[in-house]
């Protein structure tokens, strides 16, 4: 078992293996792929939200006032609920992802803005049911709320992929 020291480190420096060279592209690609889905996912969901609410003013029947704006309101509050429901479960998941403080504050503060402008326009639907633009208004707020807490939770996972790629690189 006497062998020179000189040589073992050769030994393990030439059995080191290198990442392929387009690497870093195949990575790129698949990520993309990956948050490709999620987006289109939620695309679908609001767009099959809009078309719900069009769907139900195009067959609004005008003998029957009372009936179509209860069951408007029905829906709107089953969609409202769905949405607050999904921004809830995202500023969950964001609060678990980060630890940064000043993030956390800054986007509390950006969507109570929103959520007091979303109070406002609900105010002004409850007076005026049968407008569609304050009913688009709402549906947009919510899918506003929605959209910016998943860009930055896929923001916060990308970064947090960059650092584990690097940190197992450098090992």
């Amino acid at each position: 078992m006497k062998q020179d020291i000189r040589t073992l480190f050769k030994d393990i420096d030439s059995n080191e293996k290198e990442l392929p060279k387009n690497h870093r592209d195949d990575f790129i690609i698949k990520l993309n792929k990956n948050s490709s889905s999620k987006r289109k996912l939620t695309k679908f969901i609001a767009a099959a939200s809009v078309l719900l609410i069009f769907s139900l003013f195009l067959f609004w029947n005008s003998d029957e006032k009372q009936e179509p704006t209860h069951q408007l309101i029905t829906h709107v509050k089953q969609i409202e609920d769905e949405y607050l429901q999904n921004i809830d479960t995202e500023w969950n998941r964001f609060i678990e992802l980060t630890n940064d403080q000043k993030l956390i504050s800054k986007y509390k503060v950006r969507l109570d803005k929103l959520s007091n402008e979303y109070s406002k326009i609900s105010a002004d639907f409850s007076k005026n049911p049968n407008n569609i633009n304050i009913l688009e208004k709402l549906i947009n707020n919510l899918k506003y709320r929605l959209q910016i807490l998943k860009d930055i939770k896929e923001h916060i996972n990308l970064l947090n992929q960059k650092n584990n790629t690097y940190e197992t690189i450098i090992l």
